[in-house]
């Protein structure tokens, strides 16, 4: 990191953060408003937050002016009477006699110097704000582009500017009344660089400023002709609070009454607020003393616990995630090291809690000060106890802090409720009783051994993460199988043969069966490539997350989360290795060639570990193919990269960080106002989709005809797991507000992440099965399709597939989770692309893989028979709703999933049926047997979370 992206980090990077979140935040709850209201919030929010800083700056200049006016007629006639270096020394001499440096003349450009952090933060805001875009407000049609509000055939000017810089002269006349020429000089030219500046910046961003430079006139007025101003602002600022209490109340009416009461109670606090300050004022007279005495103490207390924050949120956290899974944080976009995020996410938190806190407590006085004192310690302390102790189960959150569902949030037992509360008041109760006592000396204490518990702990996690990436690094590094293509060429990893046999499968992870009809809808060529292929859509997984649901598809319904519990005495990666290997050790001891493509959580290693298949004849595991993003960017210069991965984590850990060190019930809210992953994936191609589409398009380079033995192939490809929006040739998203109709009494608004997140699934469905077509064309082009056998198969659905919500279902989109895609075309199949209803399980991928072959069906291991009974149906589980129960790698010394009632389904026989949907708990209430079955599989029957 550069200088300058350290001090932009430190410094503009905060501000920018909280105009981002009001932004955000006014615009999906003040949805009546739009964008022109949410730029109309983030104005008033800024300058009232900085408001204190520039009275400040507005004494401290009085007093400047004041002092150089007192001091001028003596300056003059010292001036007048010596020359040289005896005026000089004689002006020194009368400097240090009126208690005046000459550096204090720089507080006359404190205003403009605490103006330029904050004009900074909103420009780079509002100039690259997609929000804007084709967004009118009043009389401005596009808050995206320049006004053009005045214009002459092919010339236009632009107004808004011109207007700004205007009510910028006029409040600065206001202002500067009775300044000095060199201070007016400074306010209009400052003026003109403004106007220079923002003349051809969006509307948005100007009609910002002017929103400014009109606070900053009626300030003026306010405190140029009015004896008691604060009055005024409290005014405003309860009317302000009351308008948006009524438009909840009339304009709003179904929101909750939570969140009434919420916004209800918050606007009586404001309006009680001069109460508090009055009151405070009186306590704080009776110690003032004592905090005069004891200054040092007390600033340490407030640094040892900024400081406390700023490691909490910034690296403890973010560390703390990362560890759970380094590589998948390894070689995003332009970043390599995932260390690097737990840098940028403290520096911003040092920001945030420590430059920041520390500019207003210099720039204040004692009551601010011991206010300061008293309230980081206390949210330091709250922040801990959010973040550890009233901990919600946030289940699968991915590298851009995106949960799984937003539900998880809404969920509160007593003790999230009231827990917070209470430590809330007893931490008060503390520092109350510190301060009685005279005892402040101890928060200093407590508040450092904070600081330096959350620095050990966040060391610790940074050397796993070093080490880990380490490794990861060299196993790349050293992976004779991982070649990068050399001077245009790949090296074929899939070796094929024109006269023996292939069996090959892809696994497409996260792959949704759904979707398959209607992308064979949009482009019906598909039909006649994918030849000879059926296609099942009533089938299910038997989880939502690839740790449960990617054992059975390898290993078959031995390795179901049930029967994988049943083992009770094998540890879960002993169990999850076997899955890997009974497809491989059965073709090996055939005969055949196996080539295992990026096979999924081997040894539940963090780095690439392929030492279970060593033993195996005609056995090679691999990695992905390296330099096939590199290769691709090459050869499409045009292909833009948006939303880069690397930049989205470096936005969103800390965002997540923060998440969970606030109040379990106001999570829901920062959630959804932060919207700190609504422009990820929403480019061309971002680091993470890059690489598993790399692979698909080069599937055909990476595949040749060599082999002179039968082949068993499975490809893992991660490309449907990463929901992104293409640009033409492949998909153009919609208009704002358009609906989209899926072919049946099914539309759905696209406006908001929301909307998007199920175009995006959708698109990079279609986008592998266009990719894998030119692959089954290149296999017909060579002789080869007809003795191959093809099986595109997934581990899991996805959950908020509102393709579900057709008629006749409810809005429960869970069901979408365990509904994966699972195609197959035998040897020498050809004519019409078809559809079979047969109740499936992608546990039946290894039979449907050996099927007709002469080879035995059994499992190597325990001699049992790879097919399934579908009589009964199958117990589905979500994986998500315990901590780290979705990630292999925290359950390295565990022996059983967690496997609870509230979070799953029993499913038979056609899931397009929601009756055949039953919940686990009313499943096993209803069937004792299948309870007892299930307790002994480790079930959590009895209940638990």
């Amino acid at each position: 990191m550069s200088f300058l992206n350290f001090l932009y980090t430190i410094i503009i990077l905060p501000l920018e953060s909280v105009i981002e979140f009001i932004f955000n935040f006014a615009l999906s709850k003040l949805t009546r408003l739009g964008v022109g209201g949410a730029i109309v919030c983030v104005s008033m929010a800024v300058n009232f937050l900085a408001l204190p800083l520039y009275n400040i700056a507005d004494s401290l200049q009085l007093k400047e002016r004041n002092q150089q006016k007192k001091m001028e007629p003596w300056i003059k006639h010292i001036k007048k009477a010596f020359k040289g270096d005896e005026q000089y020394m004689m002006i020194s001499a009368f400097y240090r006699l009126n208690g005046y440096n000459p550096l204090y003349s720089l507080r006359s450009a404190l205003s403009i110097l605490i103006e330029i952090p904050f004009f900074i933060a909103a420009y780079h805001y509002l100039s690259n704000c997609d929000a804007l875009v084709n967004q009118s407000f009043l009389f401005l049609q596009n808050l995206g582009e320049s006004d053009n509000l005045i214009r002459f055939n092919n010339f236009s000017i632009h107004l808004l500017p011109v207007l700004m810089t205007a009510i910028n002269c006029v409040s600065g006349f206001i202002y500067s009344k009775d300044a000095p020429l060199r201070e007016k000089i400074q306010i209009y030219v400052l003026a003109a660089i403004f106007l220079v500046l923002l003349y051809n910046s969006p509307s948005g961003l100007v009609m910002y400023w002017i929103l400014n430079n009109l606070f900053s006139l009626a300030k003026n007025v306010v405190q140029k002709y009015c004896k008691k101003p604060w009055i005024v602002a409290a005014v405003f600022i309860d009317a302000v609070f009351i308008f948006v209490s009524l438009y909840f109340m009339f304009f709003k009416p179904e929101t909750g009454i939570k969140k009434k009461f919420v916004v209800y109670a918050g606007t009586v606090l404001v309006v009680l607020f001069p109460l508090f300050i009055s009151l405070y004022e009186k306590c704080f007279a009776k110690i003032e003393k004592t905090f005069e005495k004891n200054q040092k103490n007390y600033f340490l207390a407030f640094l040892f616990s900024s400081l406390s924050l700023a490691i909490l949120c910034g690296a403890l956290l973010p560390s703390s995630m990362i560890s759970t899974s380094p590589v998948e944080f390894s070689f995003l976009g332009d970043t390599q090291s995932p260390l690097s995020y737990v840098a940028s996410s403290f520096f911003l938190g040092a920001g945030l809690f420590v430059f920041w806190p520390l500019a207003v407590y210099f720039m204040f006085g004692k009551k601010v000060k011991f206010a300061l004192a008293c309230i980081f310690p206390l949210a330091g302390i709250s922040a801990l106890f959010n973040a550890f102790v009233f901990r919600q189960d946030y289940g699968t959150v991915n590298i851009t802090g995106e949960l799984v569902s937003q539900d998880i949030l809404t969920e509160f037992s007593p003790l999230l409720i009231a827990g917070p509360v209470l430590v809330f008041a007893a931490v008060f109760a503390l520092i109350f009783l510190a301060e009685k006592f005279k005892k402040f000396n101890f928060i200093t204490l407590f508040s450092f051994a904070l600081c330096l518990g959350f620095s050990v702990l966040t060391f610790k996690n940074s050397i796993e993460i070093k080490r880990v990436f380490n490794a990861y690094k060299t196993s790349l590094n050293s992976s004779s199988e991982n070649e990068s293509f050399a001077e245009g060429e790949i090296k074929p990893v899939f070796n094929l043969s024109k006269n023996g046999k292939n069996v090959f499968v892809l696994f497409l992870d996260r792959g949704i069966g759904i979707f398959a009809p209607y992308i064979f809808e949009e482009f019906p060529e598909l039909k006649e490539v994918y030849s000879g292929f059926t296609f099942f859509p009533n089938t299910v997984s038997f989880s939502d997350s690839t740790n449960k649901g990617a054992p059975p598809l390898y290993g078959g319904y031995e390795y179901t989360p049930e029967n994988i519990n049943l083992r009770s005495s094998e540890l879960l990666l002993e169990k999850n290795n076997e899955a890997l290997l009974v497809l491989p050790k059965i073709f090996s001891q055939a005969g055949w060639n196996v080539t295992n493509y990026d096979p999924q959580n081997v040894n539940y290693s963090s780095i690439e570990d392929f030492s279970i298949f060593e033993d195996l004849e005609n056995v090679k595991a691999l990695g992905p193919v390296k330099g096939l993003s590199e290769r691709y960017l090459k050869e499409h210069p045009n292909v833009v990269m948006e939303g880069k991965s690397d930049s989205a984590v470096k936005v969103a850990l800390p965002r997540f960080s923060l998440l969970q060190c606030l109040p379990p019930v106001l999570r829901i809210t920062f959630y959804n106002g932060a919207h700190y992953y609504a422009n990820v994936n929403v480019g061309v191609f971002n680091g993470s989709v890059l690489g598993p589409y790399s692979e698909l398009y080069y599937l055909s380079e990476l595949t040749d005809f060599s082999s002179d033995k039968n082949n068993y192939v499975i490809m893992h490809n991660m490309l449907p797991h990463m929901p992104s929006f293409f640009s033409p040739p492949f998909y153009t998203p919609p208009v704002e507000g358009e609906s989209i109709n899926w072919g049946f009494d099914c539309k759905y608004p696209y406006s908001s992440v929301y909307g998007y997140i199920d175009l995006q699934h959708y698109e990079v469905n279609a986008a592998s099965l266009l990719l894998i077509a030119q692959w089954i064309k290149y296999l017909k082009e060579n002789d080869c399709y007809d003795n191959t056998r093809i099986i595109i198969v997934s581990d899991h659905g996805y959950r908020d597939t509102v393709l579900y919500l057709q008629e006749g279902f409810s809005k429960n989109t869970e069901y979408a989770a365990y509904q994966p895609l699972l195609m197959f075309k035998d040897f020498d199949s050809s004519g019409e692309f078809n559809t079979d209803f047969s109740f499936m399980t992608n546990a039946d991928t290894p039979e449907l893989t050996l099927k007709n072959l002469g080879i035995e069906d059994k499992n190597p291991f325990t001699g049992k028979t790879l097919s399934g009974d579908k009589s009964k149906g199958f117990n589905l589980y979500n994986a998500n709703r315990v901590e780290g129960d979705w990630n292999p790698a925290t359950q390295t010394k565990n022996t059983q999933y967690n496997l609870y009632l509230e979070v799953g389904y029993h499913v038979s026989e056609n899931i397009f049926d929601e009756k055949n949907w039953i919940p686990l708990k009313k499943y096993f209430s209803e069937n004792a047997d299948e309870k007892e079955n299930a307790r002994k599989a480790g079930v959590k029957v009895d209940g638990g979370k």
